[in-house]
């Protein structure tokens, strides 16, 4: 099918039976009869592997907040990393600052960032002397004191390549002949007062809005920071700057042409740094935020040039995880931008290659892939365009996947413009895994059995109630029985849900040739995954 917006796919190859595909790829493996080939070809080869995934893209910039109260099982299910405002000591009153947030985060495998330069105040950044920035450092060391259990870094600066204003570069108290030299030496002074208070706090650094190494002038900013930074004992922990442009090209270009080779040319202690990339995906036009396909493109080349740590960037709608929330009545509820970050972080495995189909440009499909070896499990994440795109795996037999495999695609699909400031959050790509709610729900499907005969129906499912659901069964317009579905104790949280004990039987009576079975709501609730059909003996 096609998608009318932005659209992204994921995708389970599994050990078993082949039963159905929905969704907008086609996957198939590299022995597959030929098929006319969609625009885009994306190719898995799982037989080159290259250690965990890293999931690097997983972090939003100012995600979570105390009002709107973001909901705390979401963050988990969808979240690794958050950048937000640093608070001053004991002052929690601003709802997306670190002290304001730090129970949400405790107990959980989230991590967050504290930017000590929104403190200044203003936009750009209101400078106000030496005296007050050094109180205000001072503060927030004291105030990181008391969560460094939650705390990936701490950032000094926030694109203090343009935004130190309020007289800054005419300040005489600060050394310096240009903008550049003055803000080194500010570098330096407060890497040092962070020091002196606590000597072991990751810091993160420099965070320049621009850093494109390609652009001679931002290079040798990049290598001044660093001369600097070593020659004074003050190299950050991990170097970071955003990447706010519309290609996700620009970080593996800048990473891999640029920086590691300048990091290795100036001999820069604890080499090679971790890489942070603070903000990106939201440029000018503003149409990245919490879409599904647009996000997949960046989480790709993330991995490839592995990127250790990345939030995505906002413009509207602090607290909603990057737009990956909206707002109803009952409160905020995920759409499809959650659900891919969802089903993105309960991947599990070794990351294997993906080759994009056009190596030309970065604004294609692109996609993300790991192979589970104890749950022979490929597990794709696909995305980026309007069109069709196809998507080959290559090396299943050499996992042992052989003969029937079973193929699950689920899809995001974005249907609102998310140039709205709230609408992309009120109404905005919500996802169910066919969850049968009403008393008229019901899905149907068509089947194809070689023989008329007696089927076994198997039905993977999840029932988070506490009682036994039930849903109608209807083959060909005439009620066949009922299929039952015991308490699995949860609902749906990711993509290799299907297990042992998520499965619910049925024996139904098939036509030769084209059946149509129907699945209608009975007593209860459950959520579908997959259907399942097998020949009996009988």
């Amino acid at each position: 099918m096609r998608s009318r917006r932005r659209t992204a796919v994921t995708a389970a190859v599994l050990a078993g039976a082949v039963v159905a595909t929905v969704g907008v790829a086609q996957l198939r493996t590299a022995d597959a009869a030929p098929m006319a080939a969609a625009a885009s070809t994306i190719t898995v080869d799982t037989d080159r592997q290259f250690g965990n995934l890293r999931k690097a893209g997983l972090g939003t910039l100012f995600g979570v907040a105390a009002a709107p109260d973001t909901p705390h099982e979401l963050m988990i299910g969808s979240q690794r990393y958050l950048s937000q405002h640093q608070s001053a000591q004991g002052d929690a009153s601003y709802p997306t600052s670190t002290e304001a947030v730090v129970g949400k985060l405790r107990g959980t495998d989230v991590k967050m960032i504290g930017r000590y330069n929104d403190l200044m105040g203003g936009w750009p950044y209101d400078w106000k002397g030496t005296a007050d920035w050094y109180s205000k450092v001072d503060s927030a060391t004291r105030s990181i004191q008391s969560y460094k259990d939650v705390l990936l870094a701490v950032a000094p600066f926030n694109e203090p390549d343009n935004k130190l204003q309020g007289g800054f570069a005419q300040d005489a108290a600060v050394p310096g002949n240009t903008y550049d030299e003055k803000f080194n030496w500010l570098w330096t002074q407060t890497f040092r007062r962070i020091r002196a208070i606590d000597p072991t706090v990751p810091i993160m650094g420099p965070n320049y809005e621009f850093y494109l190494g390609w652009q001679p002038e931002l290079q040798t900013k990049m290598r001044d920071f660093l001369v600097n930074a070593r020659n004074t004992g003050t190299v950050p922990n991990m170097i970071g700057w955003h990447n706010l442009g519309p290609s996700p090209g620009d970080v593996p270009e800048t990473l891999s042409r640029y920086y590691r080779p300048l990091e290795n040319e100036l001999g820069i202690p604890g080499r090679p740094l971790p890489v942070v990339i603070e903000e990106y995906g939201s440029g000018a036009a503003k149409d990245f935020e919490g879409v599904p396909g647009s996000m997949i493109k960046h989480w790709a080349e993330f991995e490839r040039y592995d990127v250790d740590h990345a939030m995505m960037g906002i413009y509207t709608n602090p607290g909603l995880l990057g737009n990956t929330l909206r707002r109803t009545p009952a409160g905020l509820k995920p759409n499809a931008g959650w659900q891919m970050m969802a089903w993105y972080k309960a991947m599990t495995g070794t990351r294997v290659d993906v080759s994009r189909w056009d190596t030309r440009r970065f604004l294609a499909s692109d996609g993300v892939a790991g192979w589970d070896d104890e749950l022979r499990t490929v597990q794709i994440l696909v995305g980026g365009e309007d069109n069709d795109v196809d998507v080959r795996v290559l090396g299943l037999a050499r996992r042992g996947l052989t003969g029937n495999v079973r193929v699950r695609v689920d899809s995001a699909v974005w249907t609102v413009d998310p140039l709205a400031t709230d609408r992309n959050v009120q109404a905005g790509g919500d996802w169910q895994s066919a969850p049968l709610d009403l008393p008229d729900s019901a899905v149907e499907f068509a089947v194809e059995a070689p023989m008329t005969g007696t089927y076994r129906l198997e039905v993977g499912y999840a029932n988070g109630t506490t009682a036994t659901s039930t849903h109608q069964v209807y083959v060909n317009g005439a009620a066949a029985g009922t299929v039952s579905y015991p308490s699995t104790g949860a609902w749906f949280d990711g993509p290799t849900q299907d297990r042992a004990g998520r499965i619910a039987p049925v024996t139904v009576q098939l036509n030769a040739g084209t059946n149509r079975i129907r699945l209608q709501k009975g007593a209860g609730y459950a959520e579908l995954d997959y259907v399942e059909l097998k020949k009996t003996d009988a």
